[in-house]
């Protein structure tokens, strides 16, 4: 069963057909035959990564991660396809955020943090204290207490006087749009959003993209929201989603087309600018060139998509993009860490004891 194979028996059935005992060995240590010797137990042993990893769960008796089974079949694979593999065969079960278990020994199965929590308030009724699922999730599942802590702030959950349930559609999520300490994102207009974005090999596969859940009120998607934007270069739609189980991460559909389209490699950077009036993305090459070289105007409309006409209104201008003050610009690209606007920023536009007057005064305010 599972590729076991009793040995014992075995071998007393080669014995009664006659087979000597100076071929025995020989014919079970032979892999091509589809076998395989581990110690004291033979299994049979065919040419898939599933079926081998399946057989070492048999063969070990105990849950494993697929890192460690890819350990102990041994090749190159990739824990990650094995681990997607795993999840589609229902002979296993995921039995903690790593390891898995077949699915007839009657563990646990783990279905995420998120079900979990939501499974323990069913049963107990429509609430749970917070405390108790603090409790009882890291322990039975090898999870991080400070990973619980996180996804019981998901829009999905309401906690009042540490009894933590479920969040009727009538209850609204409180949510926030200030973009003011994200790196990369700008206003350009009332219904237009600049996001930069370095791209890299998951991208151009095909993988989703992070979004932070700011960015995504800012695009129009709340949770449990997805919203479809259209790109007209490649006639494609690209899904913007905020699922209820995530408290801080929103995501970016695939934009793989939108990169073919645009012949952009691994490594070079993009604009994505979403137009919120009409759900539609245009995309940019940065001239890496032009941000090294160019003028201050030129380097600002690389890298945020702002069009600068006057230089007297720069800090004007990438202030209200980024949802702070003239005052406090330099702190809040300080903040942000960038670096490049920072090395752009006009000199002698707004002195550096007046920059701090004027955050003093709005902190004040």
């Amino acid at each position: 069963k599972h590729g076991l194979v009793d040995l014992e028996k075995l071998l007393t059935e080669m014995r009664t057909l006659g087979i000597r005992e100076c071929f025995i060995d020989e014919l079970l240590d032979v892999q091509d035959r589809g076998l395989k010797r581990f110690a004291d137990q033979l299994v049979v042993w065919p040419n898939n990564i599933l079926e081998r990893a399946i057989t070492t769960l048999a063969m070990h008796k105990k849950p494993m991660s697929s890192s460690g089974l890819i350990r102990d079949i041994g090749g190159d694979h990739s824990p990650t396809g094995l681990r997607e593999r795993l999840h589609q065969d229902n002979r296993v079960i995921k039995v903690t955020k790593t390891d898995f278990a077949l699915a007839e020994w009657g563990e646990i199965e783990y279905s995420g943090i998120v079900e979990e929590i939501k499974t323990l308030i069913i049963q107990a009724g429509g609430q749970k204290s917070a405390q108790s699922i603090l409790d009882f999730i890291p322990n039975q599942f090898e999870v991080a207490e400070s990973s619980v802590r996180i996804y019981l702030e998901s829009p999905m959950f309401i906690i009042e006087d540490n009894m933590v349930r479920l969040r009727s559609t009538e209850e609204e999520f409180q949510t926030d749009s200030n973009i003011s300490s994200l790196s990369s994102v700008y206003l350009l207009s009332n219904h237009l959003v600049c996001l930069r974005l370095k791209i890299d090999h998951e991208a151009l596969r095909g993988s989703g993209i992070p979004l932070h859940v700011n960015i995504a009120t800012l695009l129009g998607v709340n949770p449990g929201v997805k919203i479809n934007y259209q790109v007209e270069i490649c006639d494609i739609n690209v899904p913007i989603s905020w699922p209820s189980s995530q408290p801080h991460q929103a995501n970016v559909g695939s934009i793989r087309q939108i990169l073919k389209a645009n012949e952009v490699n691994a490594g070079d950077r993009i604009r994505l600018i979403f137009d919120t009036n009409d759900h539609s993305i245009q995309c940019h090459m940065i001239d890496e060139s032009i941000v090294s070289n160019g003028s201050p105007n030129e380097a600002l409309y690389e890298l945020t998509g702002l069009k600068l006409e006057a230089t007297q209104y720069f800090f004007k201008m990438l202030a209200t993009a980024m949802q702070t003050t003239p005052g406090a610009l330099r702190k809040t690209l300080l903040r942000r860490k960038e670096d490049e606007l920072l090395r752009i920023l006009p000199r002698g536009e707004i002195s550096k004891d007046l920059e701090d007057s004027i955050e003093s005064l709005a902190d004040l305010l």
